[in-house]
């Protein structure tokens, strides 16, 4: 088994895992979304899943009810994982099932095990035979070059999304550091509504020209990745996310 025939099969499902979630989330938002962390159409996590699958549960195609136990707690595993790793190093919750039963710590939960154990099944049963095998027939010269372009297209979009995120939390920093000024300044802020709150640091002299502009400025992959993930919360910086989607939805 050549290595660039396994980042095919990485590849394509996580393309597949990216329509999956986008088809699903445009459904319930009722709007196209671009469910994805990066810009271009992977979702990483579903490729990299697939791919502990295959290897790992491989061999039980014969035993369904092996397979989809065992699929729903790697799969369970590998999502709790991903979860707690975007929240230690961008600081935020990026989702929440904190709202279905059966979660734990808002990260992953019954229901979502269940159906990639569903969907883990499929692979094994019918989707994987049909990939590999059509990978198998691509001309090796032609899968090498197409491999390395799309290698380099990923590598790129992780860089660029990765530096957007930081310049986000450094956008956010500031705000929230203008909003918690002011609120050492407000003796009454904490029997305020939120709503009455932000209403009354918009008219405060530390809401300043420069804070406007940082709360104002839309960049393309930060609106992107807010609208992608409406339940994003900031574990620093809420009340400064907060500000920015509701500039950001009202457009």
């Amino acid at each position: 088994m050549k290595l660039v025939e396994i980042f095919y099969w990485f590849v394509l499902y996580s393309a597949i895992g990216w329509a999956y979630e986008s088809i699903l989330c445009s459904i319930t938002q009722r709007k196209l979304v671009n469910r994805g962390f990066l810009v271009g159409p992977v979702c990483p996590v579903y490729g990299f899943g697939a791919l502990i699958i295959i290897f790992c549960l491989g061999g039980e195609k014969d035993n369904l009810l092996t397979l989809f136990l065992s699929s729903m707690v790697l799969t369970t595993v590998l999502e709790y994982l991903t979860s707690w790793l975007l929240e230690t190093f961008f600081h935020a919750k990026w989702w929440d099932y904190s709202k279905y039963r059966f979660n734990l710590n808002g990260r992953v939960c019954l229901l979502g095990a269940v159906v990639f154990g569903v969907l883990s099944v499929l692979l094994i049963q019918w989707i994987h035979p049909f990939i590999s095998g059509l990978v198998a027939k691509m001309n090796p010269v032609f899968m090498l070059w197409l491999g390395g372009v799309i290698f380099g297209v990923l590598v790129c979009d992780l860089i660029f999304t990765v530096r957007s995120i930081l310049k986000l939390n450094g956008k956010l920093q500031e705000i929230q550091t203008a909003i918690n000024d002011f609120k050492q300044q407000m003796t009454e802020a904490s029997e305020q509504r939120r709503q009455q709150f932000i209403e009354r640091f918009e008219a405060s002299e530390f809401n300043t020209k420069h804070i406007k502009a940082l709360a104002e400025r839309k960049k393309f992959q930060e609106k992107r990745l807010l609208k992608a993930f409406p339940k994003l919360k900031s574990l620093h910086y809420e009340d400064a996310l907060e500000k920015i989607k509701s500039i950001i939805y009202k457009k």
